[in-house]
């Protein structure tokens, strides 16, 4: 598949993928990063597009406002090459094709209702995130500490916005329960 072709098809399955995401939530706030943002972080689900494949990785990860890291680290799950599974049970592949759009924004969504949203639903706790089982790195977990205690750095807090294409924080009713359409 030409460039031009794998371009415009990958972003065809990022707006059906967007559309589909907000029923969770999710704003597409990046060209490749959607966010849900909470008082002090903020969600994300970040789509790799490979360049010797016309196939995505997702990272799902939580970013810390307060976080005084230069770049998005990616601190929760991570797929595989262009599937997730031990047994390929989600495909996040395409082709020139319009089923192949459809499939792989299908894929890419059964994939959050089944295992991303259940993943930052369960980290979603800030008591959990300062705890052992964190999927947050020790500065992250001591940077999320200072600011419960009222001590953020509102230009850390603006980095982390800026990074992730947030331009307020806007904390919005919890999503609602999304269900996964198995085919």
């Amino acid at each position: 598949m030409d460039r031009t072709l794998k371009r415009r098809q990958s972003e065809r399955v990022k707006c059906k993928f967007t559309r589909a995401l907000s029923r969770f939530g999710f704003s597409r706030t990046k060209a490749s990063f959607w966010t849900r943002p909470r008082e002090l972080f903020i969600e994300f689900i970040h789509l790799h597009q490979f360049t010797f494949a016309p196939a995505f990785r997702v990272h799902v990860g939580i970013r810390v406002l307060n976080d005084t890291f230069e770049a998005v680290a990616l601190t929760g799950l991570t797929t595989n090459d262009g599937w997730y599974g031990e047994t390929r049970q989600y495909s996040f592949e395409f082709d020139a094709s319009e089923a192949s759009v459809d499939r792989c924004a299908t894929e890419l969504t059964r994939f959050c209702a089944d295992i991303a949203d259940p993943w930052l639903r369960e980290n979603h706790d800030v008591r959990h995130l300062l705890s052992r089982g964190s999927p947050l790195a020790p500065e992250a977990k001591k940077r999320l500490q200072l600011a419960v205690d009222g001590s953020s750095d509102i230009a850390c807090v603006e980095v982390s916005r800026t990074l992730l294409g947030v331009a307020e924080q806007v904390v919005g009713p919890e999503p609602r329960e999304a269900t996964s359409h198995h085919s």
